[in-house]
């Protein structure tokens, strides 16, 4: 087995700012223009972001979703621990926080092209009013950042056994995450509550699932968010922006997806099965004190978080 030597690695990275959900979880926002992103609902303050393809062309193609922003947060983790070379084998290790991890052809071919679309979408952030109203830069000043998604180069990379693999070389911090940096809206959490491995597979669905989960219950630790509530609801509507919230919402899920009333019933069940596997790891490694499922009607709505 291919040997990642990523054992240094104690903590993963994840971006949290309101750009990077805002550009996961909406379709249909490549070589659209310039878009705002309400970064403070309060006084309505905007950054205006921008994507691009590189060449109108380009074969590799779709929005960016939320499997995109784990293998984001995978290579600046990689990055924070000097692992500027990599290969998609380390990658993928570092996005389900199992350093022996195998990839299977589908996930592989997928991860590649994923990457390679990344490798080819430019990201313009103009953060210019935020950081005035963050008091970060005076009143004349003005901030821009700019560069791919992930702005690599192909290059071979030598192993801890002397093979040699195809693999990247990141060339430079991405915007987003220089953009980041900057706001202090990187989460880190211990990379051990990853290890969710032996209670469920990490498959592309568990390792966004188990990322969405240990992000939010990161927030709800941090004392200096505001992030009262305890509960991660599963489904919900929002009658102020007139959506569907929760984490079936955010991670895809539709009901208008399945056939039939009890098939969507069976994959809610999975859902929540999935749900309490990642959590019972989270208890085991003592980053949560325990978690409740939440019922209305009998019916689990969600799971409220003991920290």
């Amino acid at each position: 087995m291919e040997k990642s030597g990523l054992s240094d690695i104690k903590k993963e990275y994840m971006n949290n700012t309101k750009v990077s959900q805002v550009i996961s979880r909406n379709e249909g926002l490549i070589d659209i223009g310039n878009f705002d992103v309400i970064v403070n609902p309060q006084n309505r303050l905007t950054t205006i972001v921008n994507l691009l393809h590189e060449d109108q062309h380009v074969r590799y193609t779709g929005d960016v979703t939320l499997y995109d922003m784990a293998i984001m947060d995978a290579i600046y983790t990689l990055h924070k621990y000097g692992h500027d070379n990599f290969t998609l084998q380390m990658v993928m290790r570092v996005m389900s926080g199992n350093d022996e991890q195998g990839m299977l052809e589908e996930q592989k071919e997928r991860l590649a092209y994923e990457i390679e679309k990344l490798r080819h979408i430019d990201i313009l952030i103009n953060c210019t009013d935020e950081l005035r109203a963050r008091k970060k830069i005076g009143k004349n000043a003005t901030v821009t950042y700019e560069s791919y998604l992930l702005p690599l180069s192909k290059v071979d990379v030598r192993l801890g056994n002397q093979i040699t693999v195809e693999g990247y070389k990141l060339l430079e911090t991405p915007a987003l995450y220089t953009y980041a940096e900057l706001l202090e809206q990187i989460v880190d959490v211990p990379v051990q509550v990853f290890k969710t491995h032996k209670k469920l597979p990490d498959t592309n669905e568990a390792i966004v699932m188990k990322r969405y989960l240990t992000k939010r219950i990161a927030l709800m630790k941090n004392k200096k968010n505001k992030m009262v509530s305890r509960k991660i609801s599963y489904q919900w509507y929002d009658q102020k922006t007139q959506t569907e919230k929760g984490l079936y919402a955010v991670l895809g899920y539709k009901s208008e997806d399945y056939a039939s009333k009890s098939s969507w019933s069976n994959k809610k069940k999975k859902i929540h099965d999935a749900v309490c596997k990642i959590l019972d790891t989270l208890v085991e490694e003592k980053y949560i004190a325990g978690y409740h499922e939440v019922k209305e009607n009998r019916s689990i709505v969600g799971v409220e978080i003991v920290l």
